[in-house]
Formats: structure tokens, C-alpha cells, sequence
């Protein structure tokens, strides 16, 4: 049997962050009869202003009367009457705390500062009615081994696991049902000696562990605190006492700002002759070396991602300028000056076709074409898809003059109908004239004989000639015979 103690505390990640003082305290002691290791949470609300204070003296009162208890007890005795020579233990304990507190606080009154941040409930203890031990309340857990049994004391809250020859981990000291979330039981409390808890036996275990709430919060099971555990006793099994310990150090603040973000702190006893010999330590190499590889592989995972994220983010900070800059910077014709409508291709004053640079940012404009009219420009001829838009202007020119050339030919027809239309009139017989003359005679000399009525004839005019000599019908009275004789 060789056993080791070691302790230590590590300030959190959050109280960093608000500039404020680590509130645990450990402590650990080792000889050739026994070891023995000690953790303290200081409570962290305002009203508990000297609670940094209350845990390492809390720490210092439970070594020194452990030890005297040691010393001085009777092996058979304990064995015999354990929980009452405990009990015993555990109030001197509170005693001698009690007493520390009420001497520096003898010697340190409170500060302005410290009475400031107090609630008036607290206030009215303190400086009052001169309760003042609440303002150092903590928590405390100790562990003892000696070659023939060990025990363990415990109030408030955290945890002390304990490692057994066949490598199980357990928690001996039953827990307390009133811890919960941030409520504690604590030394400082009134009935502290009945809600103190304890356990004894005189089976040795391979390794005791006692650790405050911060590492316990760190997990969000006991087979991962469970795991920590592992590690550390095969970093213990594996490498040399001082720089286990060391290594351990280095760690606890990693796992605070990685887990709880609250102080920290972890003490031990260990028996170095057997920690190697138990299956979980023994096993744990192979674990290691295949959570290494998982760790590996994740992190690889993780740099891959974070370059996906980044590539991602600085494509959609260049899109958003680009957006932001188009936004912002209005666009004006090059040619005539108006202002540009975002979309249009054409500018609507002066119909010049708008070009965007390379960077999509300043419009140019094409060279008007000044011979054409304003209206003309505005027209915007619809390219069909895959027609090359370079060749549009040649097709619109060379439209426009067959155009023009339909448009003669048009002329020119209707001109060959005319002339095809008098033709046919002329080309008539001229039967039926005769025929109206015959008739016009007669009526005249009707017209002589009754000497009643005489009628003049007027000429048609040229437009009113061709009138009559494009119509398809013939003539049915006097008035039209006399329009066709003229003619």
C-alpha cells in the first residue's frame, strides 16, 4: 500500500469573464499513516460576500481535526461506534469554523463595497443582529484513509466517487435530497450538524476522488464524470506522481470554460501500487486510443465545416456589397442623361441601348443613331433565341427596305388597275349609248310639243366622270341617260 493525496482548484471560466475571485478551496495530506483530501465550495450569491474565505478556512479546520481524530481515536472503538465518534468529528468541525469566522471577521469588519451589494434581509443579519457566519457559508467534503479502514464526511453539494479493487466506481456518501440545482445545504446553516452526511469501511478502495458541483456540471452524466476519473487514474498510472498532477492542473481550466463555466476543483487519495492493476485502467489504453482517433477524425470534421462556413460567409458578404452598392448608386444615361430604371436595356428618353461593365456597376450607352427619329429609336426589335443579337440592326435596315419596296410594287399595281379599268370602259360596246340617244331624241320632241318644260344639262366634273365609269350598273332614268351622253 502506497497511498498519495493531491489537490487542486482552478478559478472558472464565467468568474474570469466578471472579474471574480475563485470561491473553492481543496486542500490534501499525505503520510505513512494515512491520506487525506478536502474540497469546499464557497457559495456564490451576494449576500454570501466572504464565502471565498469560509471555504479555505473550512478546508483548514477539516485537516487539522481530521488528523487529531486520527491520532487520537481508538481503531476497535471506530469500528464499534463509527457514526457517533463521526458525528463527534463533524461537529467539531462546524465549531471550529465558527470560530474562525467570528475572529476574522473581529479583525475584518465589512467594507462599504461588501455591505453594498447586500440585500436588506442580509443587512439586517449581519450587521444587526450580527449573524454574520452565513456571509462565509460553503460546503465541505473530506475523505480518509489509513491502512485499516477509511470514512468520509460530506455537506452540501458535489460529489466523491470512489474506485474499489474490482474497479467499480462508486458513491458512497449517500446524497442529500435538498440539493438542488443551485440550492445547497451548507456549513453555515443552522441544524449543519444534522445535515451532515458520512461513510465507513474497512474495505480500502483503490482511489477516493472529491470534487465540488463545478465538475459535476460539467457532465451531464456520472459515466462521463466516471470517464474523467479513468483518465486521470491511468495519467496517474501510466507517467510519474508531480507530472500527473501538473497535466491535471493544465486541464481543469479547459474543462470549466468547456463545461460549467464555474470554479473547479478535484482532490484525491490514490493507491500507486494498485491504480495500474484494475481493469478499467488497463482497458483504458485501448479506449484512449480509439476515442484519440474519434477525437482526430471530429476535429478534421470540425475544420471542414468551419472553411464551408467561411467560404460561405465572405460569397454572401460580396453578394450583399454588390446588392448594397447597386442599391445605392443610381445609373444615368450616358447619352441624353435621364435617369436609368433598373431592368430596362433602353433608356426611355432617348432609346440609346444601355451596356453595363464587366462589374455590372457604371451603365454605358451605345452611339445613337441621329438618323433615325426619336420614336423610331424606342422600338426595340425582339431577337429570337439563337439568332445573333450583332446581326439585328443589319436585319432591321434591310426589313425596312423590302418594306419599302412592297410598298412600291403595291402602288405600282394599283396604278396598272386603273389604267386596265378605263380600258375596259372604252373597250364597251357602244349599243346602249345609241340606244339612250334614240331615246333623248324622242323625249325631245315631246318636249317641243308641249313647250311646258325645258331642261337644262349640266357636265359632270372629271371626278365625277370616273365615278360613273367605274359603276357596274346601267343607267335607269332620264338624269342618268343625260350623264352618259355627256360623257
Amino acid at each position: 500500500m502506497r497511498m498519495q493525496a493531491f489537490h487542486l482548484s482552478s478559478q472558472g471560466a464565467s468568474h474570469i469573464k466578471k472579474n471574480k475571485e475563485c470561491q473553492d478551496a481543496s486542500e490534501s495530506f499525505y503520510n505513512e499513516n494515512c491520506a487525506i483530501a478536502i474540497v469546499c465550495d464557497g457559495h456564490g450569491g451576494d449576500d454570501y460576500v466572504r464565502s471565498a474565505s469560509g471555504s479555505a478556512f473550512a478546508c483548514a479546520v477539516a485537516k487539522a481535526n481530521i488528523l487529531n481524530f486520527i491520532e487520537n481515536i481508538d481503531k476497535d472503538e471506530l469500528v464499534r461506534h463509527h457514526q457517533k465518534l463521526i458525528h463527534n468529528l463533524e461537529a467539531s468541525i462546524i465549531s471550529a469554523w465558527n470560530e474562525a469566522v467570528y475572529a476574522h471577521y473581529e479583525s475584518h469588519p465589512f467594507t462599504e463595497s461588501e455591505i453594498a451589494v447586500l440585500s436588506e434581509r442580509a443587512k439586517r443579519k449581519y450587521l444587526q443582529e450580527k449573524r454574520i457566519e452565513s456571509a462565509y457559508g460553503t460546503t465541505l467534503i473530506a475523505v480518509a484513509c489509513t491502512e485499516n479502514y477509511w470514512f468520509g464526511i460530506h455537506i452540501g453539494d458535489g460529489k466523491c466517487v470512489a474506485v474499489n479493487p474490482e474497479g467499480k466506481f462508486v458513491q458512497p456518501i449517500p446524497w442529500d435530497e435538498k440539493c438542488f440545482l443551485n440550492a445547497t445545504t451548507s456549513i453555515c446553516d443552522s441544524d449543519a450538524l444534522n445535515r451532515f452526511r458520512s461513510f465507513f469501511s474497512e474495505k480500502l478502495p483503490v482511489a477516493v476522488f472529491v470534487g465540488s458541483d463545478g465538475i459535476d456540471d460539467c457532465f451531464s452524466t456520472e459515466e462521463q464524470l466516471n470517464n474523467l476519473y479513468k483518465t486521470v487514474l491511468y495519467s496517474f498510472a501510466s507517467s510519474d506522481f508531480d507530472s500527473a498532477v501538473t497535466d491535471l492542473s493544465d486541464y481543469l481550466p479547459r474543462l470549466s470554460a468547456k463545461g460549467s463555466g464555474d470554479d473547479v476543483s478535484i482532490a484525491a487519495v490514490l493507491d500507486l501500487d494498485k491504480i495500474g492493476e484494475i481493469d478499467a485502467v488497463r482497458e483504458f489504453d485501448k479506449d484512449k486510443e480509439k476515442a484519440r482517433v474519434e477525437e482526430n477524425a471530429r476535429i478534421a470534421a470540425e475544420k471542414l465545416e468551419e472553411e464551408r462556413k467561411r467560404v460561405e460567409a465572405e460569397r454572401a458578404e460580396q453578394l450583399r456589397r454588390q446588392q448594397a452598392q447597386r442599391a445605392v448608386s443610381p445609373k444615368y444615361c450616358s447619352h441624353c442623361g435621364a435617369k436609368l430604371v433598373s431592368g430596362m436595356k433602353f433608356c426611355g428618353e432617348c432609346g440609346t441601348r444601355i451596356i453595363l461593365d464587366n462589374a455590372g456597376n457604371a451603365p454605358t450607352a451605345t452611339q445613337q443613331n441621329t438618323g433615325l427619329a426619336s420614336e423610331e429609336l424606342k422600338i426595340i426589335k425582339i431577337v429570337p433565341f439563337g439568332n445573333d443579337p450583332s446581326t439585328a440592326p443589319a436585319d432591321a435596315e434591310q426589313a425596312a427596305e423590302e418594306k419599302v419596296g412592297s410598298d412600291n410594287t403595291d402602288n405600282t399595281e394599283a396604278q396598272d388597275l386603273s389604267v386596265a379599268s378605263v380600258e375596259m370602259q372604252d373597250s364597251v360596246p357602244s349599243a346602249p349609248v345609241e340606244s339612250a340617244v334614240a331615246e333623248q331624241e324622242l323625249v325631245a320632241e315631246e318636249g317641243s310639243e308641249n313647250s311646258e318644260a325645258t331642261e337644262e344639262v349640266t357636265p359632270c366634273t372629271e371626278q365625277e366622270g370616273a365615278e360613273e365609269n367605274n359603276a357596274t350598273e346601267a343607267p335607269t332614268d332620264a338624269s342618268d341617260t343625260q350623264l352618259q351622253t355627256d360623257i
